[in-house]
C-alpha cells in the first residue's frame, strides 16, 4: 500500500544510474485525506521499488504542499516538481465536492528539484522560482536537457505565458521567459514526439468555464538553444472536439497521438477519440467511451490501454467507469 492516501499525485519513473539497473517510481504529492474527513494537499513523497513491490518506509518531504503540480523527469535522471497549489481549509469529503469545485488557497510558483541515488534519495534544500504561479499546467522536456512548463492558472486567471527551466543554470537551475503560446490554456495536455516537438493540445482559455474549452493544437520545438528563439506555432489541424482534462499518448510510430476522454465544453466527458500529427488531418475515432480523470499507456504490442475514470453523460450522474478500451492503430505507411 501507498503510505500516503493520495489523488492528483504525480508518478515519474526514475532513471536507473546504470543501464538495466533496478527501477523506481517516484510519487508526489496530491490531495490526501486527513482524519478520514478533512482534505488536504500534501507535501510528502515516497518511492516505489517494482522488485520488492514496496514503498520506501521514510517519507520524502517537499518544502511545500502541493497538488495540481507536474514532476519531469530529467537526462541526469534528477525529478523537477513543479507549481501546483494548496486547498482552502475547512474542505471535507462529506461536502461531495467534485474535483473542479474544490477551493484553492495558494498557487505556488516554486518548484522543487529531486535528486534520486540508492543510498540517499532526496529533495534538494535550495528551491528554484519560476517567474508566475502556476498550477494545472503543461509541462516536458525537449530534445535537450530544458523543460517547457506552459500555461496553467492562477487564482487570477489563465497564463498565455511559458518557461523554459535549464538545470545547467546554477545548483538547482533556473527558469527563464519562454515563447508565449498561441493561446492561453490551463488543463491541457501536452505529449513528446519522437522528434523532440512538443505537441500541446486542448484546455481552458477561462478558468472553471467549460464553454472555453479549446480544439487549439501546438507544437514547440525546444533543444538546447536559447528558448526565447522557437516561437509557438499552431499545427495545421484543430482538434475536432474541444477538450479539457483530455489524456494523450505518443503511438508507436512516434509521429502520431492519440487522444482520448477528457470534458466538452459543456462540461460532460468526450465520447470520441482523436488521431493527430504534424503531416495529416485529425482522425475523429467514434465509440472510445467517454470518461475523465482516466490514464491510458501503450502496451509493448503499440496497442493502447484507456483505463479507469468517471463517465459524466448529458442528463446523467458521474458513474466509474470499470471497463477498459484497447485501440489497436494503424500506424502511418501501413
Amino acid at each position: 500500500e501507498l503510505r500516503v492516501r493520495r489523488a492528483f499525485h504525480s508518478a515519474t519513473l526514475l532513471k536507473s544510474a546504470v543501464a538495466g539497473g533496478p527501477q523506481r517510481v517516484l510519487i508526489t504529492g496530491g490531495i490526501t485525506l486527513i482524519n478520514s474527513e478533512r482534505l488536504e494537499a500534501t507535501r510528502l513523497g515516497e518511492i516505489f521499488d517494482p522488485a520488492t513491490g514496496a514503498f520506501t518506509v521514510h517519507l520524502l518531504e517537499m518544502r511545500k504542499a502541493r497538488y495540481g503540480h507536474t514532476a519531469t523527469l530529467l537526462i541526469s535522471g534528477d525529478v523537477l516538481v513543479a507549481g501546483g497549489g494548496e486547498l482552502a481549509g475547512g474542505q471535507l469529503v462529506t461536502s461531495g465536492l467534485g474535483p473542479d469545485e474544490l477551493q484553492v488557497s495558494t498557487v505556488h510558483a516554486d518548484a522543487d528539484l529531486f535528486r534520486f541515488s540508492e543510498s540517499a534519495p532526496r529533495f534538494e534544500p535550495s528551491t528554484v522560482t519560476m517567474s508566475q504561479p502556476r498550477i494545472f499546467h503543461a509541462a516536458g522536456r525537449g530534445s535537450g536537457n530544458l523543460v517547457l512548463v506552459a500555461g496553467g492558472q492562477s487564482t487570477t486567471g489563465v497564463h498565455q505565458t511559458t518557461e523554459v527551466y535549464n538545470p545547467s543554470a546554477g545548483a538547482a537551475g533556473s527558469f527563464g521567459a519562454g515563447a508565449d503560446l498561441v493561446e492561453p490554456r490551463t488543463l491541457a495536455n501536452m505529449t513528446r514526439l519522437g522528434n523532440g516537438l512538443l505537441l500541446i493540445s486542448g484546455g481552458l482559455n477561462t478558468i472553471g468555464t467549460p464553454s472555453s474549452a479549446s480544439a487549439g493544437v501546438e507544437r514547440y520545438s525546444l533543444g538546447d538553444a536559447a528558448p526565447g528563439e522557437v516561437a509557438m506555432a499552431p499545427v495545421g489541424s484543430r482538434l475536432v472536439s474541444a477538450r479539457y482534462r483530455h489524456q494523450a499518448v505518443i503511438l508507436s510510430d512516434s509521429q502520431q497521438v492519440l487522444i482520448v476522454g477528457g470534458l466538452s465544453d459543456a462540461g460532460f466527458t468526450r465520447t470520441n477519440a482523436e488521431r493527430i500529427s504534424d503531416a495529416s488531418p485529425t482522425e475523429d475515432l467514434a465509440n472510445a467511451g467517454g470518461r475523465v480523470y482516466h490514464d491510458v499507456v501503450r502496451l509493448l504490442s503499440g496497442d493502447v490501454l484507456q483505463v479507469g475514470g468517471v463517465n459524466r453523460p448529458s442528463g446523467g450522474g458521474a458513474q466509474s467507469v470499470l471497463e477498459g478500451t484497447l485501440y489497436t492503430p494503424i500506424l502511418v505507411g501501413d
